[in-house]
């Protein structure tokens, strides 16, 4: 994909018919799309080892919301976060922490069903001394039954071709597992969608083993 996308990008560059270079033009992208999903798939199989840090919460969900306030555009959505308990604290990878919030917010923007979205970030309270609980919630489309049960499986997608590779989710749920978590998913056609993400609130050492397993 390597040579394929460095051989076009040089036609490109010295070639003087406008409709050639288009179509090599595509020849480049589609190269560094194909390059994105194979190294997706490989993230997936096989993620990096997590590095967890304990971290306030309420600093995670600050830097998702205002990540996300700087990408979308404000008459198209709303994204707001809260949390209960300012003392709260999330053991975890900080950056893969900050890749499934990504792809879950990513996901309820880009399945929404009317042209305006609502998406609050927030954790409610504790799930227990050695838990915590994040929960996004939207006021999308919602999903039925059938695509709950696929939601996290490796290019599943109910959106149209082209909108998204459906790893979005699976990765996520990757994510989380190896970082001692757990998420699943809540919703209503017509209505939207909550994504609750559990994970340890401090070093395993400090508290009993949490569980890993996807809930039923």
């Amino acid at each position: 994909l390597s040579v394929i996308s460095g051989r076009a990008q040089m036609m490109v560059a010295g070639c003087g018919d406008d409709d050639l270079r288009r179509a090599l033009q595509i020849v480049v992208e589609q190269a560094q799309r194909a390059t994105g999903i194979v190294t997706e798939l490989m993230q997936f199989a096989k993620p990096t080892l997590p590095n967890p840090v304990t971290q306030p919460l309420i600093e995670v969900l600050d830097r998702a919301c205002q990540h996300w306030r700087s990408r979308s555009a404000p008459e198209n959505a709303s994204i707001d976060g809260e949390v209960s308990d300012p003392e709260a604290t999330v053991h975890a990878d900080p950056t893969q922490l900050g890749e499934i919030l990504d792809a879950v917010v990513a996901n309820a923007l880009e399945a929404r069903g009317s042209e305006t979205v609502r998406v609050q970030i927030n954790s409610p309270s504790r799930a227990s001394d050695e838990t915590v609980r994040i929960l996004i919630e939207d006021n999308g489309a919602g999903m039925s039954r059938e695509v709950l049960e696929h939601a996290f499986d490796p290019f599943y997608s109910n959106r149209s071709a082209g909108r998204g590779r459906g790893l979005g989710l699976s990765r996520a749920y990757r994510l989380v597992d190896i970082n001692g978590g757990k998420i699943w998913l809540d919703s209503t056609p017509g209505t939207g969608t909550t994504v609750t993400v559990e994970m340890p609130a401090r070093p395993p050492s400090q508290s009993p083993g949490g569980h890993t397993q996807r809930p039923g």
